[in-house]
């Protein structure tokens, strides 16, 4: 990709993140843990995903941050208790 297209992609990206909104993040239970887990590699850290998602079952603002994280095309991180793949699946309906 060159940069060009990158930074159209980046810049269209910023944009519809600075749309959203994001003020159910101060209730997220993942709030206080650190970013390491949930951006851990799936295909190595199993364990770091494991525990991210234990989190995520327990939070109460789950469904928002799974919304957040499909509405803006957002292809990396553990949100709403899904990995990239398994978002990718759900959008598919072959999660429920």
């Amino acid at each position: 990709m060159t940069k060009k297209k990158y930074n159209d992609r980046l810049t269209d990206l910023v944009h519809r993140l600075s749309d959203s909104d994001i003020s159910w993040q101060i209730e997220a239970a993942c709030l206080d843990t650190g970013n390491e887990k949930y951006f851990a590699d799936p295909n190595k850290d199993h364990a770091l995903i494991t525990d991210a998602k234990k989190v995520c079952k327990t939070c109460d603002v789950r469904w928002r941050c799974l919304d957040f994280a499909l509405r803006n095309d957002i292809r990396h991180g553990v949100w709403g208790g899904f990995t990239p793949s398994e978002r990718n699946s759900y959008m598919k309906g072959k999660i429920k």
